[in-house]
């Protein structure tokens, strides 16, 4: 079975606007393969097959202005992601997962 890498850009972490080359998982060859070996160790149930009743939704999109003290974690977390990348922190004592977990 392969699977198949892409190169994108994504926002860096940091919030400071910039950029960064991130290499992902694109796609698998053979998937229907892939599929009925894992069909073997797990029972897949759909709503079709359990005959659910699915709920109706509104989405409604809601943009909130960020407060102060938002601003100022935000500013905050990226000082400390820019210190991590660059190696400036030694990762027992701050690493990224703490970042993003905050």
């Amino acid at each position: 079975m392969l699977h198949y890498e892409q190169n994108s850009y994504e926002l860096k972490p940091e919030s400071d606007g910039k950029y960064q080359l991130k290499t992902r998982f694109a796609k698998f060859q053979n998937l229907p393969e892939l599929m009925a070996i894992f069909k073997q160790a797990a029972d897949i149930r759909t709503a079709d097959t359990l005959d659910l009743e699915k709920p109706n939704s509104i989405v409604q999109e809601i943009v909130a202005q960020p407060s102060k003290i938002q601003k100022r974690q935000i500013k905050y977390l990226g000082a400390r992601a820019s210190k991590i990348r660059s190696g400036g922190v030694d990762s027992a004592k701050d690493n990224m997962l703490c970042v993003v977990r905050c």
